[in-house]
């Protein structure tokens, strides 16, 4: 399997993304940051997550179920 580059991951996903797993912020939040509106955020959010799971692991970006959004601790928080 091929390493991602973070270059390869778009600027605006990679802010979208930034935004919830490292700022730790909720979607009303980030939008309020990023000066959109919730359900604008939450879309583009949806839409980054898929594109980067298609980059890791060549899943499809097609629709499918949501991703599960509460982090997992089960490695001890590393």
């Amino acid at each position: 399997m091929s390493r991602l580059v973070p270059d390869q991951v778009p600027e605006a996903d990679r802010e979208v993304l930034r935004l919830v797993a490292w700022e730790r912020l909720t979607a009303a939040e980030a939008a309020v940051v990023l000066g959109c509106s919730r359900a604008t955020f939450a879309m583009r959010l949806l839409r980054a997550r898929r594109r980067l799971r298609a980059q890791l692991g060549g899943v499809s970006t097609e629709a499918g179920p949501a991703p599960r959004t509460t982090p997992s601790l089960s490695n001890g928080g590393r």
